[in-house]
């Protein structure tokens, strides 16, 4: 029986060391478990990590895409202004050429004017031309030269002797003429019907005397 014991003693600590054995491979197995909680938790870490890095280039890139965007609208805005240059130097030439037009429109006025003035004197002459031509009803006096022919009485042409006629007052130059007639029938006439235009005869030498009465009033 003593030895029966012995051997169940040994065998009791046998299966003591057996059971520190198996505490220890528990405690071991648990290590071993919580080594691959961490081995796993490491490998979600590194792809955290390698997740985070791929974030991290997709922020430089979006930081990139937004200054590349940037760029885009102050060249957008660059070309926005020239668009707008252009259009202010086709305005500008288009503004040149009204000015150049607004110069030579306002020559054309002046020019305008000019003419305007030119044809209001050309009427005042024409107006003059016509009061010359209606006589002493409109300026009041015309004078009218009319030759005498070679000197005799019936050599005055026919609108002349109608001239003379008209006339209130008739003077005869004969300080330079030669006449063949007499004065009596150079105031008649030939046809004996024009107006007495007899007068006051002068002293031929106060006609020579005074250069001013040239002409003989008959």
């Amino acid at each position: 029986m003593s030895s029966d014991w012995a051997k169940y003693r040994e065998k009791s600590s046998d299966w003591a060391k057996y059971s520190q054995k198996s505490s220890d491979w528990s405690k071991y197995s648990q290590k071993s478990s919580d080594w691959a909680k961490y081995s796993q938790k490491s490998s979600n870490w590194a792809k955290y990590r390698e997740k985070s890095s791929d974030w991290a280039k997709y922020r430089e890139k979006s930081s990139n895409w937004a200054k590349y965007r940037e760029k885009s609208s102050n060249w957008a805005k660059y070309r926005e202004k020239s668009s707008n240059w252009a259009k202010y130097r086709e305005k500008s030439s288009d503004w040149a050429k009204y000015r150049e037009k607004s110069s030579n429109w306002a020559k054309y006025i002046e020019k305008s004017s000019n003419w305007a003035k030119y044809r209001e004197k050309s009427s005042d002459w024409a107006k003059y031309r016509e009061y010359a031509r209606l006589g002493s009803a409109r300026l009041g006096m015309v004078l009218y030269l009319i030759g005498l022919g070679l000197g005799d009485a019936e050599d005055i042409t026919v609108k002349g002797l109608a001239a003379v006629r008209r006339c209130s007052r008739v003077y005869l130059e004969v300080y330079t003429s030669i006449l063949t007639v007499g004065k009596e029938k150079l105031v008649r006439g030939p046809d004996r019907t024009g107006p007495d235009r007899t007068g006051p005869d002068r002293d031929w030498s106060s006609i020579k005397a005074n250069p001013k009465t040239t002409r003989k009033q008959v």
